[in-house]
């Protein structure tokens, strides 16, 4: 064993010596320039980083998209950052079936992106990859090849992917945390003579008034209350949000009262025909035809795609016009569905991945916050999408619904880091400026938090009856109560019912991470 490190010294001995030969034969005094144009020319060399990538999406652009690598725009991306990126682009509705079927069988990519929001990296679809050390530590990498992505995203995002102190993830963040708000077809507002409603008594009002004048669903409700949450918001019993009660920390929907006034107004909502008959079936594949149609006279979308959403609308009913509003209020005078948190998508490199390969990946991800990739997310491929005269841009904002479209998955979906709370599309159009404004000053007003453990707690986690944004243990009766099938007076049962089908150790491990503040966020208002 002596020998054998005396052997392995005295090699390493003869290396730095012949480093620091090579090193005195050199010049000491080689300017930075040149310096900078030799690393250059040996990455050159080196050619493309090649890596894998699994990316989620949405929309009808990606629905139609054969193969993502042979889109113009991926192509066009791989070249500006020399890089051979092979995507594999799986919809959202399957996305985290496929990702867990894919860590399961040890099929995973280089680069993995998560996208279940404030909690991506511990989602569901991660299948608890970062707590198996799957993924590559990324805070030496980002110090020397990622300055753009240190620099410009902010310390509360970059906290929100950290594992045991370290780096895991690249987040894309937002400097707003309300990213959905409330529309109301303004032309059927202005023919039933009304102004916007604010509270839950005036907007029932609106409903029953938009079918009197033949308005088929007035409120658009969705599968397990996707998007159409809003009343459960206007009288703060999300049934995945916490707060404290007493010395315990516990569900909202532990206030009886209150609960029972939300599932009473879905209630209504259902017997008076003011919502579909059919809407736990009502999903978001068929999303466009609600809201995109006659149908429907209030939904809820993401706030900076106003006008996206009103031109689309308008394609296919000229007059029809949608206005931005708060969502309904409750009796605290407050409403607004969950708010975001300060990351959307994140991007997690493989652990495997040799060294040179994660620098590529790391100068990737990196150039996306530069000027140049402002500059191609926003207008695309010179003289394709853009021309530049007179060193200006000359690029047409997207009208039609094809049109918005591939504006959409370009400034949206492929630009994986950024800033998501403004589409570019609606800074550069003379008419965001009021939809901007909206979003700053006057949805910045509503929204409900909550306690949020991240990690998830692991009694959540190993009890998906109890977990979700609406748990499947709580949508069963809350549907059978909404159908009349089970009186809304028995919900202090479904709490006990909760209690013993694991709800108890919930509570439990809620209150104690709480109180030795462990991956613990408070309410910010």
């Amino acid at each position: 064993m002596a020998k054998r490190k005396a052997s392995i010294l005295a090699i390493a001995a003869t290396m730095a010596f012949g480093s620091l030969l090579a090193a005195c034969s050199s010049s000491t005094t080689q300017p930075e320039g040149e310096k900078k144009a030799k690393e250059t020319k040996s990455a050159e060399a080196k050619g493309p980083t090649a890596f894998s990538m699994v990316m989620e999406g949405r929309g009808k652009y990606l629905e139609t998209i054969t193969d993502v690598n042979n889109d113009k725009f991926v192509k066009k991306l791989a070249e500006l950052t020399n890089t051979a990126p092979k995507i594999e682009l799986i919809l959202q509705k399957d996305y985290e079936q496929k990702l867990i079927l894919k860590f399961s069988s040890g099929d995973i990519p280089d680069v993995v992106m998560s996208s279940g929001g404030g909690s991506s990296i511990y989602g569901k679809e991660l299948a608890g990859a970062v707590q198996s050390n799957v993924f590559m530590p990324l805070d030496d990498l980002l110090k020397e090849y990622g300055q753009n992505l240190l620099k410009k995203i902010p310390a509360a995002a970059w906290d929100r992917v950290k594992y045991k102190g370290q780096i895991v993830a690249i987040p894309e963040f937002v400097s707003i945390p309300n990213t959905l708000s409330t529309y109301i077809r303004k032309d059927y507002l202005d023919k039933a003579g009304l102004q916007p409603p604010k509270t839950v008594d005036e907007y029932l009002t609106m409903f029953r008034a938009f079918k009197k004048n033949g308005v088929e669903q007035p409120f658009l409700a969705l599968d397990k209350f996707n998007l159409s949450d809003q009343f459960f918001g206007a009288y703060d019993v999300l049934p995945n949000q916490f707060e404290l009660q007493g010395d315990q920390v516990v569900p909202k929907f532990f206030k009886v009262d209150a609960m029972m006034k939300a599932l009473q107004t879905y209630k209504t909502l259902l017997d008076e025909g003011l919502m579909s008959k059919e809407f736990p079936t009502n999903n978001g594949n068929n999303l466009a035809q609600n809201v995109y149609s006659a149908k429907t006279g209030m939904y809820m979308l993401g706030a900076k795609d106003k006008l996206n959403i009103e031109k689309k609308l308008k394609a296919a009913i000229p007059d029809g016009s949608i206005i931005q509003t708060l969502a309904p209020t409750g009796p605290d005078g407050k409403g607004g569905s969950a708010l975001g948190q300060s990351i959307n998508r994140t991007y997690l490199i493989n652990k495997k991945v040799s060294k040179d390969k994660a620098i590529g990946i790391i100068k990737f991800f990196d150039w996306m916050l530069t000027d140049d990739a402002d500059k191609f997310f926003t207008y695309g491929i010179e003289g394709d999408t853009y021309k530049t005269e007179n060193g200006k841009v000359n690029y047409k904002i997207a009208e039609t619904p094809d049109e918005i479209n591939v504006e959409e998955f370009r400034q949206k979906d492929l630009w994986f880091v950024k800033d998501n709370t403004f589409t570019k599309s609606l800074i550069l159009n003379p008419l965001g400026a009021p939809v901007i404004d909206f979003m700053k000053n006057t949805l910045t007003k509503e929204g409900r938090d909550s306690i949020i453990f991240d990690p998830q707690l692991d009694s959540l986690v190993k009890n998906p009856d109890l977990n979700g944004a609406f748990p499947p243990l709580l949508v069963g009766h809350m549907v059978k109560m909404i159908y009349s099938q089970e009186p809304i007076s028995d919900w202090p049962k479904v709490i006990e019912e909760y209690k013993k089908k694991g709800g108890d150790l919930v509570i439990k491990e809620a209150t104690d991470r709480y109180n030795k503040k462990e991956g613990v966020y408070l309410p910010r208002k």
